[in-house]
């Protein structure tokens, strides 16, 4: 396994793989994540003449991208925790897809979830009366609230299906994280919005278990999309799991409808 030094090595070893042919992709990096990833050492890559494997490795589990030709075989490696692998239903044909998913499991990976993505489709904006919500304000989070964010984030979420960082990894994404603060200077809330050209998306958004129920939640919902309003975006997404019928009715709510693209997660764990 070989470590990606710079998103320019990054390039080159994309390119290699396209004159390759290697057709079949998963996911793709975005720019501002590659260059974190290299600058922090943790992004690397294993190839033979059929499959190259991007391995980004978090503190809590490994993720990877792949591209290859038709005849997929995945390359083994262990780091000591869960690896991760996102298969989308709409980039890949289904016999191709039936044909990955038996590979996967052949080599130990397991359905860890199933996700449908939700785009915003109107570009509608209700107004709410500020009375509603006069006890809480909204800001992006400072160091100091690390610990409040994680107990919020631990008691709502799967921290591998929603994917949770470690603590340090939560600093290197604190501009994208947004709290949701009491009259008492409580937190009661914690979002992470990714802004990325003239997309907006929420990554993650849960309240505090002993203040759901009141309205906080849409308070948050309402931020998010006047913050991309703010910012001249449009493009409002956002991942639900299959099975959490309770956020996908919240987010409807928003004018939200599901678009059509849907994700399989596969893991490989020891444990």
């Amino acid at each position: 396994m070989r470590r990606i030094k710079d998103i320019n090595e990054y390039d080159n070893i994309i390119n290699k793989a396209t004159r390759n042919k290697f057709k079949n992709a998963n996911c793709y990096l975005m720019p501002n994540e590659i260059r974190e990833y290299t600058k922090d050492e943790r992004l690397f890559y294993l190839e033979n003449d059929n499959i190259l494997e991007i391995i980004e490795i978090h503190d809590l589990f490994c993720k990877v991208c792949f591209y290859a030709k038709d005849n997929i075989e995945f390359l083994k490696f262990d780091l000591n925790r869960p690896i991760l692998l996102d298969l989308p239903y709409n980039n890949i044909k289904n016999e191709k897809f039936e044909k990955i998913d038996k590979n996967l499991k052949e080599v130990g990976f397991s359905l860890n979830s199933q996700s449908s993505r939700m785009t915003k489709k109107d570009y509608i904006y209700k107004e709410y009366s500020s009375d509603i919500f006069k006890d809480f304000k909204i800001q992006k989070m400072e160091n100091d609230e690390l610990i409040d964010i994680l107990k919020i984030w631990n008691e709502n979420f799967n921290p591998l299906k929603n994917l949770l960082y470690s603590d340090n990894e939560l600093l290197s994404h604190k501009n994208d994280i947004y709290v949701c603060i009491d009259k008492d200077n409580k937190i009661v809330g914690a979002m992470e919005i990714v802004i990325n050209g003239k997309s907006g998306w929420i990554e993650k958004i849960a309240i505090k278990k002993d203040y759901q129920g009141r309205g906080i939640g849409t308070f948050m919902e309402i931020f998010y999309i006047n913050l991309c309003k703010s910012l001249g975006i449009k493009n409002l997404l956002l991942y639900t799991i299959d099975d959490d019928y309770k956020a996908q009715n919240f987010h409807k709510k928003f004018g939200f409808e599901y678009d059509g693209k849907h994700n399989c997660q596969y893991i490989y764990s020891r444990s």
